[in-house]
């Protein structure tokens, strides 16, 4: 099992599991490794044999609020609602100072639709660890939903500080930010969740497009491009001769502008 942890450490998933399965055939009843291959098949996104050794290692240490905590999830990841429920409260009954059981109970009352448990829930878990980012994220969601966009401000901000890579918290205070008329603020948060979570983008931007953001960055114009903006006032003036001199300098500087220069030139009937 000590060998699996260290295989499973460096990235060999093949060879911890090996050295698992070998653990427990050995011996049926070894629930730690039942449990590291169960947390290996969530990584390998197999929830059913996850869910599977989460069980029978539960069933082996009923005591194990941590064995519980995984197996709600996972019921939970399957749409098993009650079971993740019913895991999560066990979780809770056995090991009520431990903040990840609550959280755990939180997102179980979310998929049962009820809110007043949630709350309860991710409260309770934040009195327990105030810098539980995770508790943060989901009762900002839950402020979020109620209306309550200070409050979500303030929670997944928090989140942010424990957690500076942590999308969801930035998608979560732009869009509490967007509610509050926030309009600079917000499109900073969601952009930087684009950046984190590159497949939110197209909703992100969707977001910002009804108050004329978006959480595309245009490229800062450089030095040389600004040369050609002003070689393209010079000749709506006439003066050729001029635009012409600032254009060479321009892609002296920059030769990608070449042809972009060239486009321009002949645009107003130079030859480059």
């Amino acid at each position: 099992i000590q060998r699996a942890a260290a295989y499973s450490a460096l990235g060999y998933r093949e060879w911890a599991l090996r050295d698992l399965d070998k653990a427990i055939r050995a011996d049926p009843k070894a629930h730690a490794a039942l449990f590291r291959r169960a947390l290996l098949y969530l990584e390998k996104s197999q929830p059913a044999d996850a869910q599977s050794d989460f069980k029978a290692a539960a069933a082996l240490d009923p005591a194990n609020a941590e064995y519980l905590v995984q197996l709600g999830l996972v019921c939970l990841r399957r749409n098993d609602n009650a079971s993740a429920h019913q895991h999560c409260k066990k979780a809770v009954e056995i090991a009520p100072g431990m903040p990840a059981a609550h959280v755990a109970l939180g997102r179980a009352s979310l998929a049962a639709k009820d809110l007043a448990g949630a709350r309860s829930a991710f409260d309770r878990a934040i009195q327990l660890a105030s810098n539980d980012a995770e508790a943060r994220v989901y009762r900002g969601q839950l402020f979020l939903e109620e209306g309550q966009f200070e409050d979500a401000v303030a929670d997944f901000g928090k989140a942010i500080e424990v957690s500076p890579r942590n999308a969801e918290a930035y998608r979560g205070r732009g869009l509490a930010r967007l509610a509050r008329g926030q309009l600079d603020d917000a499109t900073s948060d969601l952009r930087e969740a684009a950046g984190l979570r590159p497949e939110w983008r197209s909703d992100l931007d969707d977001s910002l497009k009804a108050v004329g953001r978006s959480v595309v960055v245009e490229p800062q114009s450089s030095p040389a491009r600004n040369m050609l903006k002003s070689a393209r006032a010079m000749l709506q003036l006439g003066k050729t001769s001029g635009a012409k001199t600032v254009i060479g300098l321009a892609v002296k500087q920059d030769p990608s502008l070449k042809q972009e220069a060239d486009e321009l030139l002949r645009e107003f009937g130079v030859e480059p």
